[in-house]
């Protein structure tokens, strides 16, 4: 005669473990149903639907942090940058996995991206930088500089500039300006 038992067939916490396990199973397995991790990186809605169906843990391993994903994009409005429409190859770097929350309140896996670059033109962003340290301060009047190296199509090598200071520098404080200079008189 068969004994009857009340013990679980599986436990909750080792079906959760199989689950997850199928997870990952089944992202691998949709990696090499697409090819190689290099085909899988190139094209992003099927990056989404892996990240989407995953889990946490599971996308941390199949797309590392600091691994790149690279997206075509086109400039749609050029109008700023007097150069013709163009497409570019922007690299896209991991930064973070985490699970995200939509408008719907729905909780899903999600994977973090940042822009390797800044801008996917070649410009100058930041010309505005300090170019004398005044440890020890400098008084109000007007000084002369000798630019060291081309910049832009306006300063060019060992010509001279000066500028005038209105106050006195405090100590420890720098001087910054020419803005524009490499592109304006």
């Amino acid at each position: 005669m068969s004994n009857i038992t009340n013990e679980p067939i599986i436990l909750d916490s080792t079906a959760r473990e199989m689950v997850d396990r199928m997870d990952k199973t089944n992202a691998l397995l949709a990696m090499i149903a697409e090819g190689n991790r290099q085909d899988i990186y190139s094209n992003i809605s099927q990056i989404a639907s892996i990240v989407r169906g995953g889990t946490v843990e599971t996308n941390s391993k199949l797309f590392p942090i600091g691994d790149q994903i690279v997206i075509p994009w086109m400039d749609m409005d050029d109008t700023n940058h007097n150069t013709p429409e163009k497409a570019y190859q922007v690299p896209l770097d991991i930064v973070h996995h985490d699970l995200v929350t939509l408008e719907s309140g729905e909780t899903l896996p999600g994977m973090f991206l940042a822009w390797h670059y800044c801008s996917p033109y070649g410009l100058q962003f930041s010309n505005y930088q300090a170019f004398k340290d005044c440890p020890d301060g400098l008084t109000k009047g007007t000084y002369n500089i000798t630019i060291g190296a081309n910049w832009g199509t306006n300063a060019v090598a060992n010509t001279k500039w000066s500028f005038t200071l209105t106050q006195d520098v405090p100590k420890g404080g720098r001087i910054s300006g020419f803005e524009g200079m490499p592109d304006q008189l």
